[in-house]
């Protein structure tokens, strides 16, 4: 039996975790119906069109620097173009060293040969009898989602998360695939969410970009149900102009409301009123049977999404609580392959101009004039001067930029893991076999720390693609795991 000090314990602790915003004075109420209220207004376009704008915008910067990062990356120069603005001299060039795309490209083979190098894409355990043999659900699931092309998305994935921080895949219902599930890859600048967010599934609403074409659009008019009349709108809006042949940004969103996911459509162009296609709930083929009460007959009925169908893989994960501040190997790299490149380019230059003769009057003219250059006068071989010449070339660069160069090549082989490469470039010639050995241990070390977060990202996409696969192969949509009876088709529950 409680006394009184209990009892004012209990509601003195529940004072201070209302005062630190822990516990509700009336749960369900004013918070429940705030939030009920705020995700209402995703339904109504013009009112939702202002949070969306906002978001929307809110990413502008991100995705101008992720173009400029792209061209960091491949350092796109014109030399014949800078020399005709006179940026460089007629006997100047850039060499570009590569660097980033280098450090991306050396870091790929252990995520490609994790991925490729297995005979089945992912391991299962059966949760109600843990020694059952999995096998043959493991070889029809692999054998399913390895479709055609199925490596591309992750790639492209890997790569964008290498060059930007961060980069994602989207898990789609896909009946043209052969498990009726599709992996489609969302670039670094597609993906939008709240940027205070640290976890993607908990941002409230989250967009995703297209570039369309008003044909494509008019197609998904017929197979997707879109708004003919602001499908319409678009078209009269570019009729006879070069936007005609244009892509158009669309975007879908994602929000939730009440844990639920919904989807819906719009653009912010072309003078659209309304949403391309109205929120309704996300479907990705998963369904779940309930039995009529006064039947007991089973139907398969759509279940709710309660995550979005989005998984981000970033470059590494750090202490940074937000996401939007992962980094990647542009902004890591960027100041080295400056440097390089500069120094690369400073010695060819130099080499290039040590190589040509110069030539001037031994003695002084007396004239008392500048220095000048005769231009109607050019070095011929084997002809006779009237006057005493000298000739001179610049010194050659000194070897010493040469060894710079190494040791910048080394020191970013040892900041980028690749720790036997660095091991090769050292000076001296005489590594051991021990020695070698060491610093491949040491590298496959590091590189399995990075792997580490390439699996937790494959596994959290195969995970949600196989519920969609369970799904659809109880309700008998595709061919799995099946079963040798008297009607064909039927699968092993």
């Amino acid at each position: 039996m409680p006394d009184n000090d209990s009892t004012s314990g209990v509601s003195m602790a529940q004072s201070i975790g209302t005062e630190a915003g822990l516990i509700p004075q009336n749960p369900q109420t004013d918070a429940d119906s705030a939030l009920d209220t705020e995700q209402e207004k995703m339904f109504d376009f013009n009112e939702a069109r202002i949070h969306l704008k906002r978001l929307v915008d809110d990413w502008h910067t991100e995705v101008e620097d992720t173009e400029v990062r792209r061209k960091t990356r491949d350092i796109e120069i014109d030399t014949e173009g800078l020399r005709q603005k006179g940026d460089l001299d007629e006997d100047e060039t850039i060499v570009p060293v590569r660097v980033i795309d280098s450090n991306i490209i050396r870091e790929q083979p252990p995520y490609i040969n994790y991925l490729k190098n297995s005979r089945r894409l992912c391991t299962f355990n059966c949760l109600s009898n843990p020694d059952a043999d999995t096998q043959k659900i493991e070889i029809d699931f692999t054998r399913g989602m390895t479709y055609t092309a199925w490596e591309t998305s992750h790639f492209k994935c890997l790569d964008g998360a290498q060059t930007h921080g961060w980069a994602g895949v989207e898990v789609v219902y896909d009946e043209s695939k052969p498990l009726h599930v599709g992996i489609e890859y969302l670039a670094h600048d597609e993906l939008f969410w709240p940027r205070s967010v640290k976890d993607i599934q908990d941002s409230p609403r989250m967009i995703r970009c297209y570039d369309l074409t008003v044909i494509r659009l008019k197609e998904w008019v017929r197979d997707f149900d879109f708004s003919l009349e602001q499908v319409n709108l678009i078209t009269q809006k570019r009729r006879e102009t070069q936007k005609e042949i244009e892509t158009i940004r669309v975007y879908k969103l994602f929000f939730k409301k009440e844990k639920v996911v919904y989807v819906g459509w719009f653009t912010l162009q072309d003078g659209c009123t309304d949403w391309l296609k109205k929120p309704v709930k996300a479907f990705v083929g998963i369904k779940e049977q309930q039995v009529d009460p006064l039947t007991q007959q089973a139907t398969w009925v759509d279940k709710d999404l309660s995550i979005y169908p989005v998984f981000r893989l970033p470059y590494r994960e750090t202490e940074k609580p937000k996401t939007v501040d992962t980094k990647g190997r542009v902004f890591l790299d960027e100041s080295k392959q400056e440097s390089n490149t500069a120094i690369l380019s400073g010695f060819i230059n130099g080499l290039t101009r040590a190589s040509n003769v110069y030539s001037s009057p031994d003695q002084d003219d007396g004239s008392g004039s500048s220095l000048k250059e005769l231009e109607d006068v050019k070095l011929v071989g084997g002809r006779i001067m009237n006057k005493p010449m000298k000739f001179w070339s610049p010194p050659y660069p000194d070897a010493m930029v040469l060894k710079a160069l190494q040791w910048l090549d080394t020191s970013n082989s040892q900041e980028t893991n690749q720790v036997s490469f660095a091991t090769m470039n050292r000076e001296d010639s005489r590594k051991t076999a021990k020695e070698i050995g060491s610093a491949e241990q040491k590298e496959s070390l590091l590189n399995s720390v990075q792997l580490t977060l390439f699996s937790t990202y494959v596994r959290q996409v195969y995970s949600f693609a196989w519920q969609i696969v369970q799904s659809q192969a109880l309700q008998g949509n595709i061919r799995f795991l099946q079963i040798k009876v008297q009607q064909p088709g039927q699968v092993n529950p």
